[in-house]
């Protein structure tokens, strides 16, 4: 490790501790709460791994050493430096997943910054015209992908993680760093856990420097909206990735550091003005430090149409901006090789690659609904990429086209007759290729009709053949284990431990007879347990009143998340198996679903890096072999019901004198028992406690009198 003065130490250390500083200068809720969040991220990264502040004070302090030798190297600087690009645009079939146009757009803006062929520089003020630099950059769409496959530098990936895009998108796809810039787009920022920005700051883009050397994560995430022909986001973003840092990096223009040596202070520039923070709308008068004598003349306006700012006129880099960024393009390794001739060659945007560049397309698509009821009709949709296709082929097994052309056509519709669970297939050609992709169960067909009544299932013999159960793209889902049980020794579960990250899993109970039924409530027992404590898994129960509606509409009727789904004593890191304490009693009454002569359930468990998730003895509508003691008698008038502490029974009318009040669980355990003397019609007050009643759930209510014995059944919610 090389050696740092205090100094050094000092002045790079108040560089990252000022971050939280400069991002508060913030202070209008619009146009000023919104911006780069580069500075936050490498924060982050140093309390993660001190080496980034390490790397910073070797470049730094080769700034310092060879200075005149850069400034001479970028003085003499002639013919383009070309950098590979590939977008990696994340998004889940919504308006993120820009069009190709658009990047295209944003390319070309990008290199008209990079190479002074912006129109709007002659709004410059004349006192900085002088300092505006051609960085002699370009960027253009890579050629070749990292197999060396033909590829127009655009790759798109579903995924839900769109909508709260950081660094876990770029775990979906990352070419080699030192090879590709990748620029990452999504939906929306929301930066990593541990990343602290002001109330309501919203992130347009960040970067990671190029002295972060991580691989994993070297590139630049970015809004789907800011890809518009124009913007300036990608440049400020992409200066950011080639060493260059805001111009109030140290609070430069505020306090004792108003005036130092530019060059350790602000953005480390010379010829920079020193300002006090982030330059908001296009205010020519602002002035924020007038010691700025280290600039080569004297006291300057703050220059607020600097990329590196927050103004809303930015237009040029400046001299001593292009001597940071050839300083790290020849220093710095793997930005070296990622302009060198060799990688113009191995990512194809070599003149002679482009010249013969001829790629096939990529297939992708996606559907007007994932599930239908048997006989249903579903809408696919084409989204390849990649080159224009010039030919279709789907293929799904079991499903009709309504027409023979939907076969071979962009956008066709098919005819789903049976219940199952059907993969779909789409080949794609041009001239130059063809491509294949299979979706696993992307079609779930669910059973229309159904003369059952009630639910009583255990699994002791299997899985209901009406029953569908959705499946990642591995296969993954719902499936019958022998792990662990309740009642005998089968149970429903979904090996969640090895589940894909924000994938929704289900099944589907199918349309049943609920008017029918002599019980409105649902209730299963359910285990699960939290691989760590952060782990926040969604479940969900969702229920549909009408099959044969497109896409079919589902209500919530119950949800729990994180640790309130949780029934294990401890974390497992590990297979998580319930001991037979360690299930727990759900019970969701649908009393305001009771009129209907058909309905179906859908189980939704959404994986947020939980384990394994168990179901077993569900029932629906059905009372009987519950508590077969008391079953059958006459009824009990008991309000309100469901009951919360408290619960009113009235005295039948046919009734004086002494009875008994017993509570039974579903099991048909006693659990409690009240001596009462009363006379017919009267009303009295009981309290759950009282019958040693002390958790939610559903309970039998028993009253034995010297004329019957009556009964009604008592559901306990909070």
């Amino acid at each position: 490790m090389k050696n740092f003065t205090k100094l050094e130490v000092i002045r790079t250390y108040a560089f990252v501790f000022s971050i939280v500083a400069c991002i508060l200068f913030i202070t209008n809720a619009s146009a000023q709460n919104s911006g780069c969040a580069t500075d936050e991220y490498f924060k982050w990264q140093v309390s993660k791994n001190p080496a980034a502040m390490t790397d910073r004070l070797t470049f730094e302090k080769e700034m310092t050493d060879n200075f005149a030798k850069y400034k001479q190297s970028a003085a003499a600087t002639t013919g383009l430096r070309i950098i590979p690009v590939v977008f990696h645009i994340i998004h889940n079939y919504g308006p993120e997943n820009i069009p190709k146009q658009r990047v295209l757009d944003q390319v070309a803006t990008m290199n008209k910054n990079y190479q002074k062929l912006n129109a709007d520089t002659i709004n410059v003020r004349p006192i900085f015209k002088s300092l505006i630099a051609n960085c002699q950059i370009e960027f253009r769409l890579a050629s070749k992908d990292p197999q060396g496959n033909w590829t127009d530098g655009i790759d798109r990936i579903a995924s839900t993680l769109t909508y709260a895009g950081n660094d876990n998108v770029k775990a979906l796809e990352i070419w080699d760093a030192s090879k590709y810039l990748n620029i990452w787009v999504v939906q929306t920022i929301n930066m990593n856990t541990g990343i602290t920005l002001p109330p309501g700051y919203v992130v347009a883009g960040y970067s990671q420097f190029p002295t972060s050397n991580n691989p994993a994560t070297d590139g630049i995430v970015v809004r789907s909206d800011q890809i518009v022909s124009g913007n300036t986001t990608l440049t400020h973003e992409c200066g950011h990735s080639l060493n260059l840092y805001h111009p109030f990096e140290t609070n430069a223009g505020g306090g004792a550091e108003c005036g130092k040596d530019p060059r350790i202070t602000g953005d480390h520039v010379d010829d920079t003005p020193a300002i006090s923070g982030p330059s908001y709308g296009c205010n020519t008068s602002l002035n924020t430090c007038t010691l700025d004598t280290f600039d080569g003349g004297g006291d300057r306006p703050d220059m607020i149409e600097a990329f590196m700012d927050y103004s809303n006129c930015p237009h040029m880099f400046t001299n001593g901006q292009l001597i940071r960024i050839n300083a790290t393009l020849t220093k710095i390794a793997k930005r070296v090789n990622l302009i060198s001739s060799t990688n113009m060659l191995a990512t194809g945007i070599d003149s002679l690659s482009e010249a013969t560049s001829k790629p096939a397309p990529k297939p992708d698509f996606y559907a007007n609904t994932y599930e239908v009821c048997e006989g249903g009709m579903v809408n696919l949709l084409d989204n390849s990429f990649n080159a224009t296709v010039t030919n279709y082929t789907w293929t799904i097994p079991g499903a009709n086209p309504v027409a023979p052309s939907s076969v071979t056509s962009a956008n066709p519709t098919f005819i789903f007759p049976t219940v199952g669970v059907y993969p779909v297939t789409l080949t794609v050609s041009n001239a130059n290729g063809s491509n294949t992709i299979t979706k696993k169960a992307f079609i779930n067909v669910v059973s229309k009709y159904s003369t059952v009544k009630t639910i009583q299932e255990d699994f002791e013999s299997g899985v209901p053949p009406t029953w569908t159960a959705s499946q990642d793209s591995k296969g993954l889902g719902w499936a019958l284990t022998t792990k662990a049980a309740v009642s005998g020794t089968h149970s429903y579960y979904l090996n969640n431990l090895v589940a894909q990250y924000d994938t929704v899993y289900t099944f589907t109970i199918p349309e049943f007879d609920m008017a029918s039924g002599n019980d409105t409530i649902l209730r299963f027992k359910y285990a699960f347990a939290q691989t760590t404590s952060t782990s926040s898994d969604i479940f969900r129960i969702l229920l549909a009143d009408d099959c044969s509606a497109t896409p079919i509409k589902y209500s919530n009727v119950f949800t729990q998340s994180g640790v309130a789904n949780v029934t294990a004593h401890t974390v497992h890191a590990t297979d998580f198996v319930p001991a037979a304490d360690e299930w727990k009693e759900a019970v969701i009454n649908l009393g305001n679903y009771k009129t209907l002569d058909k309905m179906s359930l859908k189980f939704y468990l959404l994986n947020h890096h939980g384990n394994n998730f168990y179901i077993d003895d569900i029932n629906m509508g059905n009372m009987s072999g519950i508590a077969p003691s008391i079953n059958g008698l006459q009824e009990l008038s008991i309000f309100p019901n469901p009951a919360s502490d408290h619960f009113t029974m009235t005295y039948p009318a046919t009734l004086n004198g002494a009875a008994v009040l017993e509570a039974y669980d579903i099991s048909g355990k006693m659990l409690g028992a009240l001596k009462l003397n009363a006379s017919a019609g009267d009303a009295i007050q009981i309290s759950k406690q009282s019958l040693n009643i002390y958790k939610d759930g559903v309970y039998y209510i028993k009253l034995s009198t010297a004329n019957g014995i009556y009964n009604q059944k008592l559901i306990i919610l909070q």
